[in-house]
């Protein structure tokens, strides 16, 4: 009986060992296809749009890589379904408003809006390429959910989520937009900040992902 015990256990390893073999021969063609998809929707998203002036202090608009990209989404779902503030009894966790920072065309809005994977309630974004905005909604149909706006006036107090791709290129500008960003926000609000100065140093906050990019707001 041990004999057969003991065999049954080497075959169910077995049989992990060979799904997870498989799932790692997966994983390259996998970022190969996100990388193809972002090829493409960064043509769609820019395509010969021009941004119009962009504040010395400011960065034009860069998308964040796709698979880097949806990985803060995950690390966010994950923190999500864990934390008490956002329990649901019917999903995973709350619908939550989330906004966008300098979102450009709104690419990664609309992936986040064409997927049933995530639970978003409100999804909107701003930036201050009037062009960008304008293209956006016409490529992607995302209408009064994507707007023009500026970070230093934005009021975030409304939202469970905002996410950014480091909208500044002057440290000083940067450091004193996530400054009033924390100021801004609500107890229990998140931050995925890609690019971020300051807020591991920010008593306010509290870590959620090992990467560094995700933050909690204290009560």
């Amino acid at each position: 009986m041990e004999e057969i015990d003991r065999l049954r256990g080497d075959f169910e390893l077995e049989h992990a060992l060979a799904g997870l073999t498989k799932l790692t021969e997966s994983i390259p063609r996998v970022q190969d296809k996100l990388r193809i998809l972002e090829a493409a929707l960064s043509q769609v998203a820019t395509g010969d749009v021009s941004e119009g002036d962009v504040p010395e202090v400011s960065y034009g608009y860069i998308p964040l890589d796709l698979a880097e990209f949806f990985e803060a989404i995950f690390d966010l779902e994950k923190a999500l379904s864990t934390d008490p503030d956002y329990k649901d009894n019917d999903i995973r966790h709350r619908r939550v408003d989330f906004v966008e920072a300098g979102c450009g065309s709104a690419r990664n809005l609309y992936l986040l809006g064409v997927t049933d994977r995530f639970e978003f309630g409100k999804l909107h974004g701003f930036d201050l390429s009037e062009p960008l905005i304008e293209h956006g909604r016409n490529v992607f149909g995302l209408g009064d959910t994507i707007f023009t706006g500026d970070c230093n006036t934005f009021d975030f107090s409304p939202y469970d989520v905002i996410y950014f791709y480091r909208p500044f290129s002057d440290s000083d500008a940067q450091r004193a937009f996530e400054n009033k960003l924390v100021d801004q926000l609500k107890p229990g609000a998140y931050i995925i900040g890609c690019g971020h100065l300051s807020f591991d140093e920010d008593r306010r906050l509290i870590s959620k992902c090992e990467q560094n990019r995700l933050f909690k707001k204290l009560r």
